[in-house]
């Protein structure tokens, strides 16, 4: 998936994430993905639902701040702020979702 492009990205320089990091965040989730796509019960769980919402609310905030970054010459404050803070509580309940939609 275009999940793995993360893990070049970090590689190569193009973001400053941890390399490490992130290659276990990718791994991490592509074999949730696997075990709900082998598994359709945990499709339609609340836990698999979290995980969706949870990951995707951390990558439109993300992606925008890096968007953002490309085209301005300064990043809107409340922007900065959500890039930096979101994730205090996008991450628990994403890793929540991921267990429950695990066991």
């Amino acid at each position: 998936t275009a999940m793995i492009l993360e893990i070049l990205h970090a590689a190569f320089g193009f973001v400053r994430s941890p390399l490490f990091t992130t290659s276990l965040q990718v791994c991490s989730r592509l074999w949730i993905l696997i075990v709900a796509s082998k598994i359709p019960e945990t499709q339609e769980t609340q836990a698999c639902g979290l995980m969706v919402l949870s990951w995707s609310s951390v990558e439109i905030v993300r992606y925008s701040f890096y968007l953002s970054a490309l085209l301005m010459t300064r990043v809107p404050y409340l922007l900065f702020w959500l890039r930096y803070s979101v994730f205090y509580i996008l991450y628990p309940t994403g890793i929540t979702g991921e267990l429950g939609t695990a066991f």
